[in-house]
């Protein structure tokens, strides 16, 4: 009876070969976090959006500050709100969730 034996050879891959998947791993997943933090921000503004929106009243009052104090941290971007136009100029429509952030945003140094 013949043994018949499988020869098996073994080719060394070469370190450049390596060394490029790794920059194309590295740089894909840079793409990936990027897309993540896109997605993220998208996610924040749009549950922002959803929350409940209350007037400038209830916003000086949860502060205990006036009104001019609220449009003046509007107008100095330290809060952000949604101007809706009326008869008499606009409305000023605050989402407490978008305040919380534009507040840490500010408290950063980010805004």
């Amino acid at each position: 009876m013949t043994q018949q034996t499988a020869s098996i050879h073994h080719f060394p891959e070469s370190t450049e070969r390596h060394s490029a998947m790794d920059t194309d791993v590295t740089q894909e997943l840079a793409a990936l976090r990027a897309e993540l933090a896109g997605i993220q921000r998208e996610l924040h503004e749009l549950n922002a959006i959803q929350s409940p929106l209350v007037g400038i009243e209830q916003v000086a009052q949860y502060f205990g500050k006036s009104q001019d104090t609220i449009r003046r941290w509007v107008n100095d971007r330290v809060i952000s709100c949604y101007k809706i136009p009326n008869n008499k100029g606009h409305t000023l429509l605050f989402s407490f969730k978008q305040i919380e952030s534009d507040l840490i945003d500010y408290e950063q140094g980010r805004f």
